[in-house]
């Protein structure tokens, strides 16, 4: 066995949205392992996990009160007029695999990537439809729960050679992948009590 490396990358971010009261909250951290088995087989092994949590900006927006005037003003651009304590955004992601790489002889090498991950969503999201009065907008909601895991195989030949006046590189590959999709969604409509666009009660 020959060399071995590893690589660590790690990620915190905490942010503020572009609306009132919407915000998110990431953690990613991605070790890998590489090692040389031999000086023509080299393994690495990866791993990534992703936490998202925050409250969603719904970028939709009634032109009512931003691109048409009214008898009561404008509507303020960060003005949220969704349910900050009722959306949320929460997702997770989590993956596991490896890349192999092969010479075979100074021309031909094998290469194969597998990788498994899986993803949990939890979405709540409401947003403003259209305007019921000249103060109020009814809402509607959108609904999305449920889990994505995924099996990914990708093997592939390498061929490199020169001629007198080229460069060339052959690639043969088959691959394979499995996805599994679970869950409830839905977008119901009107959602709870119409909002004054200009005064909402958060």
């Amino acid at each position: 066995m020959g060399d071995v490396r590893y690589r660590l990358v790690g990620l915190y971010k905490e942010r503020d949205g572009d609306l009132d009261h919407t915000d998110n909250e990431r953690y990613y951290f991605a070790p890998s392992l590489a090692v040389d088995m031999s000086d023509d087989t080299t393994v690495t092994f990866l791993a990534s996990v992703q936490k998202d949590d925050g409250v969603p900006v719904n970028p939709f927006k009634l032109p009512y009160g931003t691109v048409q005037d009214t008898p009561f003003g404008r509507v303020d651009p960060q003005t949220n007029l969704s349910e900050p304590g009722y959306d949320r955004d929460n997702r997770t992601q989590w993956a596991l695999g490896y890349e192999l790489r092969h010479d075979l002889n100074d021309t031909w090498r094998f290469e194969q990537d597998l990788r498994y991950s899986e993803l949990d969503l939890e979405l709540r999201s409401t947003y403003a439809f259209f305007m019921s009065d000249a103060r109020r907008a009814t809402r509607g909601h959108v609904y999305r729960d449920g889990s994505i895991d995924s099996w990914t195989v990708d093997n592939r030949m390498v061929g490199n050679w020169y001629t007198d006046r080229t460069e060339n590189t052959l690639l043969l590959g088959v691959d394979y992948q499995n996805l599994g999709v679970s869950g409830q969604e839905a977008d119901p409509f009107p959602f709870g009590d119409p909002i004054n666009v200009f005064d909402p009660t958060v």
